[in-house]
């Protein structure tokens, strides 16, 4: 069974990202340092609400296809006052806390103009991929089949005896979208964000994913320094706000198996308040860098970048923290980390 956490980290991507949820499809690729995920995305074609486990029957919120089985019954049901004449399903997001002593849940209505309901038999599902009692599989046959078939994409929704028939929500063209993305969106998700302020933890997810999306690719960097650099994401990684007394715009302290990273807010923010995403991209790159155990000597004084791609000989701007910087914008920012 997978874990729930590939449908909450799609989720939480999707919201930093501007779209309502998200979903994993689990078709996977393998790059040169990293896997990608191709996940749905989702906006207009879908309500955000909740529902309390009672409800929901007190459904196990880890088993994903039960958890599953049971939002889209609950959403079809014309018990629930006429929802079936305004959803076509529903899928959880697996987020759940407590609400006045009673355990709530998130969940994704769909609308019921922007997705078909069908029911499949297995044997049409086989050459996508699909396999007998494997929740994953059908992930992956039923994003295949849909896309086959002129839909957007498609989920499954274990309502119907798999013996039989394989039920489906299908994404109408226009209601859904999909994405390739990085694993290493995912293992960032498994940052401690406890110590950094609330209002810029999205800033600093999409600055983390603008280095992972540019590194591979990068002149700047060795394939080995790419290597250790994406091997770096998934160490045990604490985000904080920085003391007063931190001049630096981030500083990298480690303890024990522990890295920490202490950004300095007033290096990056402009006189109304906006982060500076590309400056905080920089500063995020350097200071993994050295998670992945690079290192560089102290700025000189008066020191002037030579500029990205000319830095051949500089013993503090040649080095992989200050090249990685290069990675973002071809643009050394002199901000000091």
């Amino acid at each position: 069974m997978p874990s729930t956490d590939w449908f909450r980290w799609t989720h939480r991507d999707s919201m930093y990202n501007n779209f309502k949820t998200g979903i994993p499809t689990f078709i996977i690729k393998q790059a040169d340092y990293f896997q990608s995920w191709l996940i749905i995305r989702l906006d207009n074609a879908v309500t955000i609400g909740t529902l309390t486990a009672n409800e929901l029957d007190n459904v196990n919120p880890e088993d994903v296809a039960a958890s599953i089985r049971t939002t889209n019954l609950y959403a079809t049901d014309e018990r629930n006052t006429n929802l079936e004449h305004i959803y076509s399903g529903a899928f959880p997001t697996f987020e759940k806390w407590i609400d006045d002593g009673n355990e709530v849940r998130g969940i994704s209505f769909i609308l019921k103009e922007t997705a078909d309901y069908q029911r499949i038999h297995p044997s049409e599902l086989a050459e996508f991929g699909y396999r007998f009692g494997d929740i994953e599989s059908q992930f992956v046959a039923i994003h295949n089949y849909a896309s086959h078939n002129d839909f957007v994409t498609g989920l499954p929704t274990f309502t119907e005896d798999e013996q039989n028939y394989v039920g489906a929500l299908l994404f109408k063209q226009g209601f859904a979208q999909t994405q390739e993305i990085p694993f290493l969106y995912f293992v960032i998700q498994k940052f401690n964000f406890d110590h950094l302020n609330e209002q810029y933890r999205t800033n600093v997810i999409l600055a983390l994913e603008m280095g992972i999306d540019r590194f591979s690719n990068s002149p700047y960097l060795s394939d080995e320094e790419k290597r250790r650099l994406a091997l770096a994401y998934g160490n045990k990684i604490f985000i904080h706000d920085a003391p007063a007394s931190q001049t630096e715009a981030g500083r990298w302290v480690q303890n024990g198996d522990d890295n920490h990273i202490y950004i300095n807010w007033g290096q990056f923010l402009d006189n109304n308040g906006d982060v500076n995403q590309s400056a905080l991209a920089e500063t995020l790159i350097h200071e993994i860098m050295h998670v992945a155990g690079y290192s560089h000597i102290e700025i000189p004084p008066n020191a002037k970048s030579p500029g990205c791609g000319n830095t051949s000989g500089d013993e503090y701007f040649d080095s992989p923290p200050l090249r990685a910087e290069c990675v973002i914008g071809n643009n050394q920012s002199l901000l000091i980390n």
